[in-house]
């Protein structure tokens, strides 16, 4: 199939200032096959081409205002909408984030991570399907000796035959935590996003994406002084925060997940982070 990335909700890597804001360029998905995508006020505006569509939901490069809340008509024009949320997905469980996601549910499947907000570990993920036909269809391996049972088996719905229990540790944290507990979590680690974002604005890095959920890209002048920086911040100790690229720019990648962050974590950091600013 086709396979085609649109930039929603979260994702337009772009600090609005009175205009609209187009990713770059068309992308090439396939020879003979040319797809452009220009997101504006929500994910279906300006869609070109036919094939699977991936909205991201998250990540490093984030834009306030834009929601998957024309699906069906999407959805209706293409053959599936795939909702890719590793960090956006959990908005919703927060009445203060959840009009980022809405209309998610409108779309074929969803795919989050565990080992982010909930620490889960680093190979524990999950994805929900509408069509649990057509998931079994894509994952399921056939041999004469693999019988199929009344029961769901569920090495049909993975890409591996067998596997460690890895959906005991996630259940452990939602037990424990419980649904008021998780949206405490991601308010708390988008609010010391906040924080972070506006403690390095007022120390003179330039903040490069709306600030709407956990993550913060920051600049530091140009790519060689921000390359030192993150170097700096790295070799601090005081946090670690990696590096990206945004639109072929250097910048520092913050993404606050930890349930044990605290305000005065966020402060400490930010002030090593002018550290490294002022002597690099």
């Amino acid at each position: 199939p086709r396979v085609g990335t649109v930039d929603a909700v979260d994702e337009v890597p772009q600090r609005r200032r009175g205009g609209r804001p187009q990713p770059e360029g068309a992308v090439d998905m396939q020879p003979g096959v040319r797809v452009r995508f220009e997101c504006g006020g929500d994910l279906t505006d300006g869609i070109e081409g036919t094939g699977v569509h991936v909205a991201r939901l998250d990540g490093d490069q984030q834009r306030s205002g834009m929601a998957v809340d024309r699906g069906p008509r999407l959805i209706g024009q293409h053959p599936a909408l795939v909702v890719d949320g590793a960090f956006g997905l959990w908005a919703n469980v927060s009445p203060e984030l959840r009009h980022l996601v809405r209309g998610v549910d409108r779309a074929d499947s969803w795919s989050t991570d565990a080992h982010k907000w909930l620490n889960a570990g680093y190979d524990c993920g999950f994805v929900a399907v509408r069509d649990p036909e057509a998931h079994r269809a894509a994952m399921a391996a056939t041999a004469a000796y693999l019988l199929r049972s009344d029961q769901r088996e569920s090495w049909e719905y993975v890409l591996d035959s067998s596997r460690r229990a890895r959906g005991f540790a996630l259940y452990a944290a939602i037990r424990s935590l419980g649904r008021e507990g998780i949206r405490a979590l991601v308010e708390r680690c988008c609010a010391l996003a906040r924080r972070m974002a506006d403690g390095l604005a007022a120390g003179g890095a330039e903040i490069l994406n709306d600030v709407v959920l956990n993550q913060v890209l920051v600049r530091f002048g140009d790519d060689d002084r921000t390359n030192r920086v993150i170097a700096r911040v790295q070799e601090d100790g005081t946090a670690w925060m990696g590096g990206t690229s945004w639109h072929g720019r250097a910048a520092m990648r913050i993404s606050v997940s930890n349930w044990s962050t605290t305000e005065a974590d966020a402060d400490a950091s930010v002030q090593a982070v002018l550290r490294a600013f002022a002597e690099s």
